[in-house]
């Protein structure tokens, strides 16, 4: 079973890489969203268990594992993948790396894929 913590360090791995691999590119906007990015995570990282985006995500998550496989899966860490890149880009850079904005689009957008994936297991009589 996957804990919340491990979910949590997952996430925040996941950010500070990307953060990391941005700070090596040479443009202001590289830097900037590197060093957004980087807030972000020890922001992430600080977060009570209990907060509300948090905990949505981590919830979320532990549905992904009981129903996800394969496409689904793949579709789920392209996603991550895709919010982790547009922030500081597409986010606002409010400079103090407040993940709520983050965590929020990040897990409307899993959820919306778990969704369909749950429905897609009732259909094949493998749902909860």
């Amino acid at each position: 079973m996957i804990t919340d913590e491990v979910l949590r360090a997952q996430l925040v791995l996941a950010v500070e890489n990307s953060a990391k691999r941005r700070a090596k590119k040479a443009d202001g906007r590289h830097i900037s969203s590197s060093q957004s990015l980087a807030a972000l995570a020890k922001k992430l990282e600080a977060l009570p268990i209990n907060n509300p985006h948090l905990a949505a995500y981590l919830e979320i998550m532990e549905r992904v594992v009981a129903v996800a496989q394969g496409s689904a899966l793949r579709d789920i860490s392209k996603i991550e993948t895709h919010c982790i890149g547009r922030y500081g880009v597409d986010y606002p850079r409010d400079g103090n790396g407040n993940p709520a904005p983050f965590l929020f689009v990040l897990t409307r957008a899993i959820t919306e894929l778990v969704e369909e994936e749950e429905e897609r297991n009732k259909k094949r009589g493998r749902g909860r």
